[in-house]
């Protein structure tokens, strides 16, 4: 039997799981419903989001709330991809529509919260991948710091120069200026100003 083919993409406190078949009847079965039934088997209670089925009663079926202890849970699907994100009860909140919608979830979870999560991540991870072909990713490089983070992403970037050590733009169209000149990252130029009639500013070219 072949193994499904999956890309598990981990965020945070969000767990995406994706497949390259987005019409595949069998996903919504054994993966979206697979990972609820998961879920219940580890104590967590899931139920409908009654915003959804209040305002959108076709979508009730592709979304549910749960909860175990002070964690809190959203799962999802939506073609084909799952979105399962967790937040805690007892972190710190600073959207006014609640900590489900706060970003850096992780961050702001007490630490014992931090732990749970954790090892509902694992369980989580482990039940997709005795299931599945799966490549795991993750947002964040644990243990890098910002120039660390920086420095790889310009390592692995096609959009950048290995050997200058900054962007480049392999596309000439992206970098012709108004009287046909090609321009480079970091040069002067200059461009009308739109406070007053006829001004002209300068700048530095960035290219992002």
């Amino acid at each position: 039997m072949t193994r499904r083919k999956v890309d598990i993409r981990l965020h945070d406190t969000s767990i995406g799981v994706w497949q390259d078949d987005p019409n595949d009847p069998t996903f919504r079965a054994e993966i979206y419903s697979g990972l609820i039934r998961v879920m219940r088997d580890h104590g967590w209670a899931v139920h409908e989001d009654p915003n959804i089925r209040k305002h959108y009663r076709c979508l009730n079926p592709d979304h549910r709330l749960a909860a175990k202890g002070p964690l809190r849970a959203s799962i999802e699907i939506t073609g084909r991809a799952v979105k399962f994100e967790i937040w805690s009860a007892n972190a710190r909140q600073s959207n006014r529509n609640g900590r489900r919608y706060d970003f850096d979830k992780l961050d702001r979870m007490p630490f014992l919260d931090q732990k749970r999560f954790h090892l509902e991540c694992i369980r989580l991870t482990d039940w997709l991948m005795e299931r599945c072909e799966a490549n795991v990713t993750r947002g964040r490089e644990n243990g890098l710091t910002a120039d660390q983070r920086i420095a790889k992403a310009y390592a692995e970037s096609w959009h950048s120069d290995k050997e200058l050590y900054r962007p480049v733009c392999r596309i000439d169209g992206n970098r012709t200026s108004a009287d046909g000149m090609l321009i480079e990252h970091g040069q002067i130029v200059w461009f009308a100003g739109r406070d007053e009639p006829h001004s002209a500013r300068t700048g530095f070219l960035q290219h992002q």
